[in-house]
């Protein structure tokens, strides 16, 4: 499959074309990565895993979810939060401290 030269990439919440070089939606704010080489980016990368894990606690409370998953769901993220806190939080304050002297 072709893909033309004029093409720009949508935003998979809201299916509005975004910047080729914008890493997350302008229009929604959608906290899924437009930019594919955003995962590989740690300071790009921190939004994108929050949202992975907003998506696990919104499987772990919907009840359409059979148990077992929603069981192992809670579990993983019971175990991973703490350690993602761990590690992500120097970069959010790094980031916050950073944006204030601008």
């Amino acid at each position: 499959m072709q893909v033309g030269d004029d093409a720009v990439p949508l935003c998979p919440n809201c299916l509005e074309p975004c910047d080729p070089l914008a890493n997350y939606c302008p229009h929604c704010g959608s906290n899924e990565a437009i930019n594919p080489l955003a995962s590989y980016m740690p300071f790009v990368d921190l939004r994108l895993r929050i949202g992975m894990i907003g998506k696990l606690m919104r499987k772990t409370w919907d009840s359409a979810t059979p148990r077992g998953r929603r069981i192992l769901y809670g579990a993983v993220f019971f175990v991973t939060m703490p350690i993602f806190f761990l590690f992500s939080l120097p970069f959010m304050v790094i980031g916050k401290l950073r944006s204030r002297k601008r």
